[in-house]
């Protein structure tokens, strides 16, 4: 057998990693990670009140998010590099119904598929929905990942990303 035909395996998590808001902006996470990057294993200690990234990875340097308004809702992919920095990368900013859902599902970013961030391992998704009662803009990163009136926020464990949309 031909070992240079093979293809290393993905970025992935392989250990379920529950997150969850910290306090104001930061991200918290318990369990061990142990993930694996290109056929690597790397390991990341669960951490509380992670200080959430404010440039989308995906998009390169200087890239800050999108502000989620009023009516609109998107997802974050979260996940880590080989050096365990916490990355982040923004999917579709869509609109929402009457009922505070989603009109279309927004899509997932590209995460380990850029050319970007091809060695990132992603492990949580954040859904989040600015209803009608949000004022002014939210931002990851920037503003609260909890108590922001009119935002509601699910976290999504994952070990590779899905293929296809998620809402909830």
């Amino acid at each position: 057998m031909d070992s240079l035909l093979l293809n290393a395996m993905p970025a992935m998590t392989t250990t379920h990693v529950a997150g969850a808001n910290g306090t104001t902006s930061t991200l918290t996470t318990t369990g061990v990670m142990l993930y694996t990057i290109n056929g690597r294993a790397y390991t990341q200690a669960a951490v509380a009140n992670e200080v959430t990234p404010t440039e989308d990875w995906t998009k390169g340097a200087n890239s800050v998010f999108s502000d989620i308004v009023a009516n609109q809702g998107s997802v974050y992919v979260f996940g880590r590099d080989a050096a365990t920095t916490l990355r982040c990368s923004q999917g579709d900013i869509e609109a929402l119904d009457d009922s505070g859902d989603f009109i279309i599902a927004p899509q997932v970013p590209r995460f380990n598929r850029s050319v970007l961030a091809p060695d990132v391992a992603p492990f949580l998704i954040l859904v989040v929905k600015g209803g009608s009662t949000l004022v002014g803009g939210w931002r990851v990163g920037d503003d609260n990942l909890t108590g922001v009136t009119g935002m509601t926020y699910t976290f999504i464990p994952i070990m590779t990303l899905l293929d296809r949309p998620v809402v909830s």
